[in-house]
This record gives C-alpha cells, sequence and structure tokens, in this order.
C-alpha cells in the first residue's frame, strides 16, 4: 500500500483508471455536503501529485484544509509536498502521466 500511496511502483499505474476516479470524485464534490469535501478533495490532490502536478495538488489541500483543518491525510499530504516531494512515478518518463496520454 505504501508504494502506491507515494507513486513508487516499478511499472506505471493504469493511468486510464485513475482518470476515471478522478472523474467520479469531482462529480461527487457537486452532491457532497460541505462536512464532507475534504476526503474527496483530498484525493483530488493526492492524484494530481501522483501525475506530478505539485502546484494544483497543493490548492487541492488548502481547500480541503479549509473545509477540515483536521482531516489528517490533507495535513499529512500538505506536508509533503511543502517539503518537495514529488511522486516516485512522476519522476520517470516510463512511469509519468503525461507518456499516458
Amino acid at each position: 500500500m505504501a508504494v502506491t500511496l507515494f507513486g513508487a511502483t516499478d511499472e506505471a499505474p493504469q493511468w486510464e483508471r485513475i482518470d476515471s476516479a478522478e472523474q467520479l470524485l469531482r462529480q461527487l464534490l457537486t452532491i457532497a455536503a460541505p462536512d464532507h469535501v475534504a476526503a474527496p478533495l483530498t484525493m483530488l490532490g493526492h492524484i494530481c501529485w501522483w501525475k506530478g502536478r505539485g502546484t494544483a495538488a497543493a490548492n487541492y489541500m488548502h481547500v480541503a484544509l479549509t473545509f477540515d483543518p483536521d482531516y489528517h491525510l490533507a495535513r499529512l499530504l500538505d506536508q509533503m509536498l511543502g517539503a518537495g516531494v514529488v511522486s516516485g512515478w512522476a519522476q520517470h518518463k516510463n512511469t509519468a502521466y503525461r507518456n499516458q496520454q
């Protein structure tokens, strides 16, 4: 699980599935109550981070923490982003998202 969380597998993920998950999370945001939006926002940010889009990921974490400052996963990912940690997948041309488009 940790290698997936950090995007550190040797093989590229199935980016099409991650894109589908991203679309579902965006749809979920349109119907989620404000008390429950931190989780999908955090996951959207995590997906952006996997794809190498650190600024977008940080923006999602900021918004998630605005809704729920105590959301632990968002806080951890925000700290990781602040430290400049880059997803393992984004660091390698064979696994990076841009090669899958």
